[in-house]
């Protein structure tokens, strides 16, 4: 018996469908080659003078129902076999159906702000009586569609928690994205709960400098700072921060995409020449005056990551001959540190990187997939997640067969081992304060670390 194929069923429902829309525009713009098609499929009144306004409408209505819900299931296929533009065409496949929502619901108003009556069923004919039932199944079946499109559309992408950084072993913080919005949550005594924040666009990364004070930054043109208990918004130099690591309260640094640094100084954050164009996705200062950001390299072209180090006052590249992007960078003193990074392209690759003697050298990773944060308990010990980094998820053809939606490292004597992971859901970012206490965010996923082992827990609303 032939097994049932539920993603070849709604590629062929979206051809059907755009192809509809598409002959009944053609039948809208040249009436003459549509003349048959609006007497079969429509009312009678369509094509007489005194109803044509009203029956245009409807009939907008219905095309662009059709080609919108068309187009999201068309995009939703072409997604999984495009891996360069995978993030722009998920998201315009997102919007697609609110889009079909929009459209109809324009011509329901504008129906009856013009006064434009529907069409007379006192006056119809039976035939036209069926045929406008038909109608308007059908668009308000293409509406239910878009809704149920959306609804799961939110449950593919879920909430996505992005970083997370512990301040003791009592308390923490997280920050993530819910439709295109950032949220904050406050790990205080056990629990995890939301915390109330300024409309921001998109939070992507967050160093708090104690209990009491911190600061998240965004892919828009929007900082926030937590202080005396409440987040507040100040305007950012740049648009599209991706890290930032605060040294005091009066000292830190963050950067971001085209090469982007900022210096946090006096109250101020001013734009600092940048010896490099490329993303920036991660900082860490060893001190006021030794920090290594690193970012890049590009993930189509696949062009060399970048390493900046931060010494006498300016940031300078440093040699990398290494083709995979890197995605974080952790160091533990001015002598020893830790980037991660990898590729999500076929062949997908896995990058471990330790500084030690004053260079950078590449480790043996015992997976080969891309890698997204790194935390170090010491020089010994530490713990490494990642197998989804990007912020879409990870289905292009050549990776999605080996790409593990999770993965978790622990080093020890010397060596990186595979964990498993307590949850089968991407693991982002991690934070650990001792060798017994950490915690670990993800896609909508918070472990702690407890009696030498992950557990999963939920934060309250």
């Amino acid at each position: 018996m032939p097994s049932f194929n539920a993603d070849l069923v709604l590629f062929l429902i979206s051809l059907l469908l755009l192809t509809a829309s598409f002959l009944y525009t053609v039948a809208l713009v040249i009436p003459s080659l549509g003349k048959r098609m609006y007497g079969k499929l429509w009312p009678r009144a369509f094509i007489e003078r005194s109803q044509r306004r009203a029956a245009y409408l409807r009939a907008i209505a219905f095309i662009g129902s059709l080609f919108f819900i068309g187009l999201h299931f068309f995009l939703g296929q072409i997604k999984n076999r495009v891996c360069e533009a995978q993030e722009t065409v998920a998201l315009v496949s997102f919007l697609l159906p609110l889009l079909a929502v929009v459209c109809t619901s324009i011509v329901s108003i504008a129906q009856k702000r013009t006064g434009i009556d529907q069409i007379s069923v006192s006056k119809a004919t039976k035939k036209s009586k069926l045929t406008t039932a038909i109608a308007y199944a059908i668009v308000i079946g293409s509406l239910l569609l878009a809704f149920f499109a959306i609804r799961n559309s939110t449950n593919q992408t879920f909430e996505p928690i992005e970083r997370v950084q512990m301040v003791s072993v009592t308390e923490g913080w997280a920050i993530g994205n819910v439709f295109f919005s950032g949220v904050i949550y406050h790990y205080h005594n056990g629990v995890w709960k939301s915390e109330p924040i300024p409309d921001v666009h998109l939070l992507t990364d967050i160093s708090m400098v104690s209990p009491s004070e911190g600061w998240a930054v965004s892919n828009g043109n929007t900082m926030l700072h937590y202080k005396n208990g409440a987040w507040s918004s100040m305007a950012s130099p740049v648009r599209e921060l991706t890290g930032i690591d605060m040294i005091s309260s009066d000292d830190g640094w963050a950067v971001g995409n085209f090469g982007n640094i900022l210096h946090y100084s006096q109250g101020k954050w001013v734009k600092i020449a940048s010896p490099t164009t490329k993303t920036l996705e991660s900082v860490s200062m060893v001190s006021a005056v030794e920090g290594w950001a690193v970012g890049g390299g590009d993930y189509a072209s696949r062009e060399a990551s970048v390493i900046l180090h931060y010494q006498n006052g300016i940031w300078t590249l440093v040699d990398n001959p290494l083709q995979a992007p890197l995605n974080r960078v952790r160091m533990i003193s001015a002598a020893e540190g830790w980037a991660v990074g990898g590729s999500r392209f076929n062949p997908t690759t896995s990058v471990i990187l330790h500084y030690q003697n004053g260079e950078w050298r590449q480790e043996p990773s015992p997976v080969d997939i891309p890698l997204a944060d790194v935390s170090m308990v010491s020089t010994t010990e530490g713990w490494v997640v990642g197998g989804d980094f990007f912020r879409a998820p990870l289905n292009c053809p050549g990776a999605s067969q080996s790409v593990e939606m999770n993965i978790l490292l622990h080093y020890t004597s010397g060596t990186w081992t595979k964990v498993i992971s307590p949850t089968d859901r991407a693991l982002r970012s991690i934070s650990m304060v001792s060798n017994d206490t950490g915690l670990i965010v993800g896609w909508n996923t918070f472990l702690h670390y407890v009696d030498g082992m992950w557990q999963e827990v939920q934060p309250e609303t």
